[in-house]
């Protein structure tokens, strides 16, 4: 007697039920038409008061990019969503930078930035939201 077909079938049952926990758990969502046109909406808004707030605008940029992360599934604190989502940016460098000018703006007493910052940093929040096939 051959336990050798009965092995075969056990091995292969486990290997897709454990695919099938790792797509239930790991796999990345794709964000929801609503959630595209929020934060298009939201992005539009960041945008139109940047010149007069640019610290506002940094700050809301970074949450918004945040909102983004979690709804495709991404989890942690910002930092660790994007230690998670490195992969996905074509510029991870210039999305830490602006992370970090956010972090700044929020720790530091009279932070000055200059206009060059604040559109260097915005471009990179854009470029991050292209990455994840948000067209803004």
């Amino acid at each position: 007697m051959s336990f050798f077909p009965e092995i075969i079938l056990s091995a292969l049952v486990l290997l897709i039920l454990g695919f099938g926990v790792f797509l239930l758990f790991y796999r990345k969502k794709r964000l929801s038409g609503r959630d595209i046109e929020k934060i298009r909406k939201l992005w539009q808004d960041i945008t139109s008061v940047a010149d007069q707030h640019p610290e506002q605008a940094i700050l809301k940029a970074d949450k918004l990019l945040d909102f983004a992360l979690q709804q495709a599934g991404y989890r942690g604190s910002l930092g660790e969503k994007l230690q998670k989502a490195r992969h996905v940016f074509h510029d991870n460098n210039a999305v830490w930078s602006a992370h970090k000018l956010r972090n700044r703006i929020a720790h530091e007493v009279d932070i000055q930035i200059g206009k060059t910052q604040v559109s260097t940093a915005l471009l990179a929040f854009k470029r991050a939201f292209s990455d994840l096939g948000i067209q803004l």
